[in-house]
C-alpha cells in the first residue's frame, strides 16, 4: 500500500484520543498515521445505504435519549445522570450530522409519498401514505395526538406501520385489535410470549435482542426535530398551529 506524509496541526486533546484508539486496537493501530487511516476508512466513502442505516440508528437513540432527559430533574438533584445523558446526546448528534452527509442529497432527490391528517385546533400531521391509519379517519379533527405502532424486527415478516389518533390516553390492546383487522399476521405476534412490548412513554429504553418488539411511538411535533437540527423519522411529525 502506498504511503505519503502529511503535516498539520490538531486540537490539544487529539493526541490523547489517538492514544485511546490505539489502546483499543493495538494490533492494527500502531502509530498516529495508522490511526488516521483507520478513522478515514471508517467514516469516509460511505455508501448511501450504510450511511442511512447508521443515521437512522442514531436518530432513534437521539429520540430515546431526549425522552429519558425529560424524566430527569434539572434542579441539581440528578446532575450526574443529566450530564451522562447530555454527553450521550452530544455524541449521537455528531454522528447523525456526519452520516447524514453521505445520503441526504440522494434521499432529497427521491420523492416520498406523504399524506396529511387534519387534527384538532387546526393542527395537522404528515405521515407516509404507506402507513395504515387505524380507526375512523373521518373524525380526525376530534383528536390532538398521533401515535405509531412499529414492529421492531418485523421487517422480514413485511410488517407495516400503523398510525392512530388519540387525545393522550389509549388502550394498547384495543389498538392492536384494530391493527390485526388490517394486517392479520399481527395476531400471532401479539400473542407470542417471546415478542416484547414497548411504549415511548416508558422510562426504559427499547432493547431489541433478536425477537420482535411491538413498539408504540408518540409522533413528535415538527418543532421538536427542528430545534435539534434533526430530520423527522420517515418525514412524519405533527405540525402545531400554535406553539
Amino acid at each position: 500500500m502506498n504511503k505519503i506524509k502529511i503535516g498539520t496541526t490538531v486540537e490539544v486533546t487529539t493526541p490523547d484520543r489517538i492514544k485511546e484508539l490505539r489502546s483499543k486496537n493495538p494490533e492494527s493501530i500502531r502509530s498516529t498515521g495508522e490511526a488516521i487511516d483507520y478513522l478515514s476508512v471508517m467514516f469516509t466513502g460511505l455508501t448511501p445505504r450504510v450511511a442511512e442505516a447508521m443515521d437512522k440508528a442514531c436518530q432513534k437513540e437521539l429520540q430515546l435519549t431526549a425522552q429519558e432527559m425529560r424524566h430527569l430533574s434539572f434542579d441539581g438533584s440528578e446532575e450526574l445522570s443529566v450530564a451522562e445523558l447530555e454527553r450521550d446526546y452530544d455524541q449521537l448528534l455528531r454522528l447523525h450530522e456526519h452520516f447524514s452527509l453521505y445520503y441526504m442529497d440522494v434521499a432529497e432527490n427521491k420523492s416520498r409519498d406523504m399524506r396529511r391528517i387534519d387534527l384538532a385546533d387546526n393542527d395537522f400531521a404528515v405521515v407516509p401514505s404507506s402507513w395504515i391509519l387505524l380507526g375512523d379517519g373521518e373524525s380526525s379533527e376530534s383528536f390532538s395526538q398521533v401515535s405509531v405502532v412499529e414492529i421492531c424486527g418485523g421487517a422480514k415478516q413485511g410488517a407495516p406501520h400503523f398510525s392512530f389518533l388519540h387525545n393522550g390516553e389509549y388502550n394498547e390492546e384495543d389498538v392492536l385489535d384494530l391493527a390485526i383487522q388490517k394486517w392479520p399476521p399481527l395476531f400471532d405476534l401479539a400473542h407470542d410470549p417471546c415478542v416484547g412490548r414497548w411504549n415511548s412513554k416508558s422510562a426504559k429504553s427499547c432493547v431489541y435482542k433478536g425477537a420482535p418488539v411491538i413498539c408504540f411511538y408518540e409522533l413528535q411535533d415538527a418543532s421538536f426535530y427542528e430545534g435539534r437540527g434533526l430530520d423527522a423519522p420517515c418525514g412524519a411529525s405533527v405540525h402545531r398551529c400554535q406553539q
